[in-house]
């Protein structure tokens, strides 16, 4: 709470003068606290598990947020507590299609970078998939990229 309370104080400290030119109301300065704690808890959350299981994480020395957001999803298909429902089929996990396999991954993949903070890269990956992820996807997360809420 303290860090989110901090964007805060610290708008609210530079006088109303410096709001106005802002532009930044100190209720949006705690929404963007809140914005930047969710992220940065969720990504250092996909980093502990892939940490946890790295066999199945096979993260490497890529630290990319795709890269992170792969080895959390490597996880997720084989292991016990993260397994997604109808991944695994006879205890043998599906090859994801960023690893060469079957199980369409395009929605996880751009909801786990957005949601750990990697929107940019999201628009990326929502460009270069521009058919399974729909036309203007990567242009919203363009748009929600660049908002400068921290």
């Amino acid at each position: 709470l303290s860090s989110m309370l901090g964007e805060q104080e610290a708008v609210r400290g530079a006088g109303s003068a410096a709001l106005v030119a802002s532009g930044t109301s100190g209720e949006m300065a705690l929404v963007a606290g809140a914005r930047g704690w969710l992220e940065a808890g969720h990504a250092t959350y996909m980093l502990e598990v892939a940490d946890r299981y790295r066999e199945q994480a096979g993260l490497g020395g890529s630290g990319g947020g795709l890269a992170r957001v792969h080895a959390f999803l490597r996880v997720g298909a084989c292991v016990g507590d993260y397994a997604f429902r109808g991944v695994r089929t006879a205890g043998d996990a599906v090859r994801m299609d960023f690893d060469g396999g079957r199980f369409d991954t395009t929605w996880q993949r751009l909801y786990y970078l957005v949601r750990s903070g990697y929107a940019a890269e999201a628009a990326e990956l929502a460009e270069e998939l521009r058919g399974s992820a729909g036309g203007d996807t990567a242009q919203w997360l363009r748009e929600w990229a660049s908002l400068r809420w921290r």
